[in-house]
Formats: structure tokens, C-alpha cells, sequence
């Protein structure tokens, strides 16, 4: 058994294989779904984690070359972006994410797009279903579970899409009236995200 620090909380767990092997495994079973394949960087974990994690921060990378933006709410996944797989932390976070479902949240999917460093994330199920049956996208796991109506101590995350060769990214409220002047265009509402974790 390992013990690692997540913010202010504990995360128990048992590793197999190296920990770096695949940040988005190690996403995918911290936030309830380490059957998911992780499709977007391309290696392979096994992990079983028992979790005290409550909430996660949200965060957004730029992918090598620019190819798209990657998001995560995992400290050793967002470290894994940087270190091992060279995306850019652009800085930008979207609040905090439940780690499990709870009365009044929806999962917040991530898909990573075949052949390319690029993802989009959904809270539509109907949206993810589409995708996954087009083949064009495979599930990289639920990076959290957000409000689905407003409420006290919540604030909307928008989509926003971009260009010939699509590729997505989310916003507040205050960024998405700015993107959006500089040519990208409003998929529509994700949820609401947590102000504090």
C-alpha cells in the first residue's frame, strides 16, 4: 500500500506497474473509473485506489504542438502532462470537481480524439454516446462530477470549439465572452463547477 499526498487529503492506493506508466489511468481509477482505457497517452497501469479525496481542482494544458487542450483533476496526472508527455500548463482553472457522484452532479467525461493530442469534455451523455459511436473519440474517464443546475458556491463552465480540425476547450463565464471574440464559437453549457474544494 502507498500513501500520496493530494491536496490537503490522503489518497490510499495500490500500484502495479511504474506510476508514471499512464497519468490518465491513475485519473480514470481515482475519479471512479479505472475500467476506462486510456486511449489519450497511450500506455497502460494497473491500479486499485480507495480514495478520501473529496474534490479536485480543474485544470487546462496545451498539448505538444498545440494539437488541443487537455484537462485534469488530478495532481499526479497534471504532473505526469508536464513532465513526461511536455504539455504546457496554461494556467487556467475551472474550479473544483467532485471525485464521486453525490445527489445533484453529473460526471464530466473527457474523450480523447483518435490520432490526435486532442480531447473534448462532455457532461452529455447522449453528446459522449454520439462520439464514442462514431469512432472518432475514445473514453479517457470521468475527470470529476460537477453541479448540474446552479448553486450556492458553483459557477458555470462553458465549451468552446475552434477550427478546421476541431478542437475544444472550456471557460468561465468572464473567458468565454472573450474567446469567443477571438473567433471561437460556444458549444454551450458543461455544468457548474465548485468555487472551493
Amino acid at each position: 500500500m502507498r500513501l500520496m499526498k493530494s491536496p490537503g487529503r490522503l489518497l490510499a492506493g495500490v500500484l502495479t506497474g511504474a506510476l508514471a506508466a499512464s497519468a490518465v489511468a491513475l485519473s480514470a481509477a481515482v475519479w471512479g473509473t479505472a475500467s476506462a482505457k486510456p486511449q489519450g497517452l497511450q500506455e497502460t497501469a494497473s491500479v486499485v485506489v480507495a480514495s478520501t479525496v473529496q474534490r479536485g481542482l480543474l485544470r487546462e494544458f496545451l498539448t505538444v504542438k498545440d494539437a488541443g487542450y487537455f484537462y485534469t483533476a488530478y495532481t499526479p496526472e497534471a504532473v505526469a502532462a508536464v513532465k513526461k508527455y511536455h504539455f504546457h500548463a496554461t494556467g487556467a482553472t475551472f474550479g473544483y470537481v467532485d471525485a464521486s457522484k453525490v445527489e445533484g452532479t453529473i460526471a464530466l467525461y473527457r474523450l480523447h480524439v483518435v490520432g490526435r493530442q486532442a480531447y473534448i469534455v462532455t457532461s452529455d451523455v447522449s453528446e459522449k454516446n454520439k462520439l464514442l459511436a462514431s469512432h472518432k473519440f475514445t473514453l479517457d474517464g470521468i475527470l470529476g462530477y460537477i453541479d448540474a443546475k446552479p448553486a450556492k458556491g458553483t459557477f458555470a463552465i462553458w465549451r468552446l470549439g475552434k477550427g478546421p480540425q476541431p478542437y475544444w476547450r472550456l471557460a468561465t463565464t468572464a473567458q468565454e465572452k472573450a474567446l469567443v471574440k477571438k473567433g471561437w464559437h460556444l458549444d454551450g453549457l458543461v455544468g457548474f463547477a465548485f468555487a472551493k474544494g
